[in-house]
């Protein structure tokens, strides 16, 4: 793993129906956020300090056995992030009494991560990843159409003739990317079968919605 100098170090505290966040930075205060435990809540969970720190690093660490753990800890891996998972009796041997409260644990799970240097996770077959991967790139792809088709929906900005047909090729190079994406998609899971054994974890990453149905039945 690379310095810890170039690294954010995020804990994540996963319960049924919340992840709480605690990002742990070089200098200042740790900053935390809570998010819908959904596909749509670890979309925003993958952008929230991507926004103010393009191009670093990030180690996600978060509890062995907490909900739906190995779902949340594709998703990032699928994006080449740092994730481990972290035993919390090794954790609870490092920490006072008085911390093992379960407002902390996204914070003590940060600093146990930046402090121990667990290993990096290396769960889920080499295939499923790169399931997970594409199923991120077509959801962003598909972000991205949506975002210029509002554009020129919205009416409130008049473009010159010259940028609306040149954001209406784009659109129709995309919609032609996306389908591509799709059936590379389809026929890499028809040449491996075995990965409709996996329907349940690949049907809770960012970007299965954005398949046709029954792909994985």
């Amino acid at each position: 793993m690379e310095p810890f100098s170039t690294i954010v170090t995020i804990g994540l505290d996963i319960t049924a129906s919340i992840i709480h966040a605690v990002a742990l930075k070089d200098s200042g205060k740790p900053v935390s956020k809570s998010f819908v435990h959904s596909t749509a809540g670890l979309d925003k969970l993958a952008t929230w300090l991507m926004i103010d720190d393009p191009g670093v690093r990030y180690h996600f660490c978060t509890e062995l056995g907490a909900p739906q753990y190995e779902a949340v800890a594709l998703h990032f891996a699928a994006k080449d992030e740092y994730v481990s998972l972290i035993d919390p009796v090794d954790m609870l041997k490092l920490i006072s009494s008085e911390d093992k409260a379960r407002p902390n644990w996204a914070k003590r799970l940060a600093e146990y991560g930046r402090t121990q240097n667990p290993p990096v996770w290396q769960g889920c077959s080499p295939d499923i990843r790169a399931v997970a991967s594409l199923l991120d790139r077509l959801h962003e792809d598909k972000k991205f159409l949506h975002e210029q088709e509002l554009i020129l929906e919205s009416g409130d900005i008049n473009y010159s003739q010259f940028i609306v047909d040149q954001t209406n090729q784009l659109i129709n190079s995309y919609n032609g990317y996306i389908k591509k994406i799709q059936q590379f998609i389809y026929s890499f899971i028809e040449e491996r079968p075995e990965l409709k054994q996996e329907r349940e974890l690949l049907s809770r990453q960012v970007g299965y919605e954005d398949l046709p149905p029954g792909w994985l039945d």
